[in-house]
């Protein structure tokens, strides 16, 4: 680890003195946490008892050290507070990042969440934009994906080298052949899911983090949205305008990485004689961040706008509104989805 001054180190809780610190940052699948548990077999070999502790909140960090009982330390996350993701980079200890595809890693959600059809979406979403400002800004970092490696042996001597345990390949091997026939490393050693599998445009954009790029442009189609009619009901395709002021649809309860994003919005009118007003408002939990309102919607074509909108803490599920804010006598909506943009410093 890097030195750090004592007004720094004082804010965050200490490992022993002699003790070694490693930080391993995986996503939410049953393959990241084998790899996991094989990388602590290999600490363990190398420098005896290590404690292993998951890294969620400063507070949970604290209480989790009160009950340490080794000189070694292992954290793991996949889905840290904002707090305890600046915790890391102040410390700077080696950092390895599983970088599993997060579209093979939501396909490997699915249907362990419960019913929702999109929760592996948005708990891979959740997990990728709490992770992506701390893969990017570590100093010490390995980042390495499950595919193309001819043996699993071969990928943990990796991890070993970056972390300096010091390790036999022998021992390696032994801790390899333990996870190596588990049928998702099989299925993460092939080739990477095509952009066409499910969550392409929505989750995709996070695979650049496996080549250490930020992710820059998100895509929400409509089928990630909710109808109000009745409430909570899938979007449909083309909304009737007529009747009195409401909203038409909102979600998705989405997430993105922290900093500026330009969100641009899509939609066609038809039919719209007499106009009518738009509101447009940005949701981050339960605060609205920003709104627009468009005064005059046209008798007919496509239209968009773009709402700025800054990303403070990716934990927040994200919701676009829109709301109908007068009556209206006729008139067709079709909402085209949204595309989100990395603003340009």
């Amino acid at each position: 680890m890097t030195d750090k001054s004592e007004s720094e180190t004082s804010r965050a809780p200490r490992t022993q003195a002699a003790g070694k610190l490693f930080v391993v940052l995986t996503p939410p699948s049953g393959l990241a946490v084998a790899v996991l548990h094989a990388v602590q077999a290999m600490a363990e070999r190398a420098l005896g008892p290590v404690d292993l502790i998951k890294l969620s909140t400063i507070d949970a960090l604290r209480e989790e050290m009160k009950a340490r009982k080794n000189q070694h330390l292992l954290l793991y996350s996949d889905c840290p507070a904002p707090e305890a993701a600046d915790l890391i980079r102040q410390a700077a200890p080696p950092v390895f990042v599983f970088a599993d595809d997060p579209v093979r890693v939501a396909q490997s959600l699915q249907g362990k969440l419960g019913p929702d059809p999109l929760a592996a979406i948005r708990t891979t979403a959740l997990s990728y934009a709490t992770l992506h400002e701390l893969v990017l800004q570590a100093t010490q970092k390995l980042i390495l994906a499950p595919h193309g490696w001819s043996a699993l042996d071969a990928f943990l001597s990796q991890i070993a080298a970056f972390f300096e345990f010091p390790i036999a390949a022998r021992d390696i091997k032994k801790i390899a052949d333990k996870f190596s026939a588990r049928e998702d490393w099989a299925d993460a050693n092939a080739e990477r899911p095509t952009q066409a599998a499910a969550g392409s445009g929505i989750i995709s954009p996070f695979a650049s983090l496996l080549d250490g790029k930020p992710a820059d442009k998100f895509f929400w189609p409509p089928a990630l949205f909710f109808g109000t009619e009745p409430l909570g009901s899938p979007l449909a395709k083309k909304i009737d305008l007529t009747g009195p002021a409401r909203p038409l649809l909102y979600g998705p309860y989405m997430h993105l990485p922290v900093g500026q994003w330009e969100v641009q919005v899509r939609f066609t009118v038809a039919e719209n004689r007499s106009g009518n007003a738009l509101l447009a408002e940005w949701m981050s939990g339960n605060e609205m961040h920003t709104s627009a309102r468009i005064n005059a919607l046209p008798a007919a074509g496509q239209f968009q706008f773009v709402l700025p909108v800054e990303i403070e803490d990716p934990r927040e599920p994200l919701q676009l509104r829109l709301s109908m804010l007068e009556g209206a006598i006729e008139g067709e909506f079709e909402f085209h989805g949204i595309e989100i943009f990395r603003h340009a410093n």
